[in-house]
């Protein structure tokens, strides 16, 4: 962001802290940062609540920072929110301890979730590697898959899963794609 100045702070477990710029120029406001941005209407962002967390995904509005939604039931992880589009729908990925899935950055409504247990706190976030393929990787032995979503004539989402492997164990670092090739740290 413009200057590196901090801009907000809320807790989502109905603390509100409030911070102001420490670069001498004042507040700088979110909505004045982000103007003509390429974003969905509430900004999205993760909380690992740890073992007793009742949700593992928070969306807040842009503006104020306010809670819009919130969804997902797994244990949280680590591992960052994407935004995408697959399918030819826009999405948020989401990958928790116990599942993979999308979900609608409007509403918070679950799209598709398929299982991926790792048991453990992951860190890699999902990579996109097509129009409606994505990746997932996790450490700890688990490895990589491959999924490919399509969606019925009643628009419904399915999650099919296209290969499963342990040659790639991405724990801390993110996969990236380059040439038709998948790219981490095993």
């Amino acid at each position: 962001l413009p200057g590196g100045r901090f801009l907000t702070r809320r807790s989502l477990h109905g603390h509100p802290h409030q911070a102001r710029a420490r670069a001498g120029e004042g507040d700088a406001r979110l909505e004045d940062v982000l103007a003509g941005a390429e974003r969905p209407a509430p900004l999205v962002g993760a909380l690992h609540g740890g073992e007793r967390a009742e949700k593992s995904l928070f969306a807040l509005h842009a503006a104020d920072g306010r809670p819009a939604w919130s969804a997902g039931t797994a244990n949280p992880s680590y591992a960052s929110p994407a935004l995408a589009t697959l399918a030819g729908t826009r999405q948020v990925l989401v990958f928790t301890q116990r599942i993979v899935g999308g979900f609608d950055p409007a509403t918070g409504a679950t799209l598709w979730e398929q299982p991926f247990d790792s048991g453990n706190a992951v860190c890699a976030a999902p990579v996109v590697v097509g129009e409606n393929r994505v990746v997932f990787s996790s450490g700890y032995g688990r490895g990589s898959d491959l999924f490919e979503l399509s969606r019925d004539a009643a628009g419904k989402f399915s999650a099919q899963r296209l290969w499963k492997s342990i040659r790639m164990k991405s724990k801390f670092g993110h996969l990236f794609v380059r040439e038709g090739c998948l790219f981490g740290l095993d």
